[in-house]
């Protein structure tokens, strides 16, 4: 498993096992049931998507999931500007989400380690 996905995978886990914890951290408050489900989905999420990710490291992967944490980072976002109580956890995931997407897009555009070694032998 390339260290991406295992960053991912690591992240879901902690979201899907403890996600009363990571949002009392966020936001100082006590999650309700409400958030602590959502934080699990979020987790089951990035565990899937690490795995795909795993299974599959290419360019083309790589951009889909890039794309698709883009649009949950947008997400994010609105839920941030509409939901006042929300605000901070939402800003803060928009954030995660918007550098699983950077990174992801970035490593999109490196050439394989195989096509690197083919040019340089």
């Amino acid at each position: 498993m390339n260290t991406f996905a295992l960053v991912r995978a690591v992240y879901g886990a902690v979201l899907l096992c403890a996600p009363g914890a990571v949002l009392q951290r966020v936001t100082g408050r006590r999650a309700d049931r409400r958030s602590r489900v959502t934080v699990r989905v979020l987790g089951v999420r990035h565990m899937t998507q690490a795995a795909a990710t795993a299974a599959n490291p290419g360019p083309e992967a790589l951009r889909i999931g890039g794309c698709v944490d883009a649009m949950h980072s947008a997400s994010m976002l609105g839920l941030a500007m509409c939901d006042r109580s929300r605000r901070r956890a939402g800003l803060v995931d928009a954030a995660v989400a918007a550098t699983f997407s950077g990174v992801g897009l970035l490593l999109a555009r490196r050439p394989s380690r195989r096509a690197r070694s083919s040019r340089s032998g």
